[in-house]
């Protein structure tokens, strides 16, 4: 089995335009998702933790939105935490809810390759979002 390690620009391109290769490096053919019995994969504790933890933060967060949004004119970087914190509660669903769910089922690559794969993709782009919006920013100030 050959392992790669790619940059993400480098995995989105695999699966976007060269499904050939992508097939290749990233089937699930040489796992059975039945080797490992679905009790040691499921972690409920873990899971209902993430789900917990995801909601009350959300619930925190909406309260310091409000706030925000009433300040933004007074200075851009108001502006700028309100955008971190929409895209904060943009992918907090992805990164809480979800993630919980598939560790109480116990959800496995394999079992859902194109959702997860679109999961994560979408999970990293508060990354790229903050800093694009940083770059932005910075250009203003030059």
């Amino acid at each position: 089995m050959e392992l790669y390690l790619f940059h993400q620009d480098t995995f989105q391109r695999l699966y976007l335009f060269h499904q050939d290769t992508f097939q290749r490096l990233y089937n699930c053919s040489f796992y059975s998702i039945d080797s490992i019995p679905l009790e040691s994969r499921q972690h409920t504790s873990l899971g209902a933790g993430l789900i917990a933890l995801s909601t009350a933060f959300t619930l925190l967060y909406i309260p310091c939105m409000v706030v925000i949004a009433r300040h933004m004119h007074q200075s851009s970087s108001y502006k700028f935490m309100f955008f971190i914190g929409l895209v904060d509660l943009a992918i907090m669903p992805v990164c809480g809810l979800l993630t919980g769910i598939y560790a109480i089922e116990g959800a496995v690559y394999c079992m859902y390759p194109t959702t997860m794969y679109f999961l994560g993709t979408y999970g990293s782009c508060k990354l790229l979002a903050v800093a694009g919006c940083q770059t932005i920013m910075s250009s203003k100030f030059q």
